[in-house]
């Protein structure tokens, strides 16, 4: 499939999207690069999330759902809702917006942090990472934002009442080998978080 051809390209700066059958959900992917490529070509935010577009790819394709993926990107582009991976988002007109990240384990807590971006939607945070947590149980999880490190307080695209925007930021272990067992759990979490909603 050329779409999963360009994901392991790492020197292609291109923004991949498409619109899915579920019109509700949206996976956006804002810092993917492949594997092994841990720097962006953007001064404000160099470091990559290696592998997450490969993640947010496969679980949009279970759900049937919209994606939008920022690849080798040289913008930060979930910091603006005028960027173009913003505003392909936007058309997309989801309700609910699942943006996936990735850490190396100095910056977080928890092997995976979930966060809504504030202190206010602290309740669809903790039942995201509950209900994950009911579904995969090697790595530790959590979605209280006074508990978590990487909060999501200053990304636009997780901070708007355009939609509701989960952050997820998952340790490199797991993304490294794209954990079929964890793509599994959160195609299961997003589809019972929606229907909790």
């Amino acid at each position: 499939m050329l779409e999963e051809q360009i994901l392991f390209n790492d020197d292609l700066s291109i923004l991949l999207s498409e619109e899915g059958e579920d019109k509700d959900i949206c996976i956006g992917v804002p810092h993917h690069a492949p594997l092994g490529i841990s720097i962006l070509p953007c001064s404000t935010h160099n470091e990559s999330d290696e592998n997450t577009g490969l993640i947010g790819f496969k679980v949009a394709q279970e759900l049937h759902c919209s994606y939008v993926v920022a690849c080798n990107y040289f913008i930060d582009s979930n910091k603006c809702l005028c960027s173009d991976y913003s505003k392909r988002i936007n058309n997309f007109k989801p309700k609910l917006v699942i943006e996936i990240h990735g850490h190396g384990g100095k910056n977080a807590k928890y092997d995976i942090e979930i966060s809504c971006g504030s202190k206010e939607k602290n309740d669809k945070s903790k039942l995201f990472a509950e209900i994950l947590s009911s579904h995969y149980a090697k790595h530790s999880i959590c979605g209280d934002f006074e508990q978590i490190k990487l909060k999501a307080s200053n990304t636009a695209t997780i901070n708007t009442k355009q939609w509701l925007g989960i952050h997820i930021e998952i340790l490199k272990e797991i993304r490294k080998n794209c954990d079929h067992e964890f793509i599994n759990a959160l195609v299961k979490t997003i589809i019972e978080f929606k229907n909790k909603i």
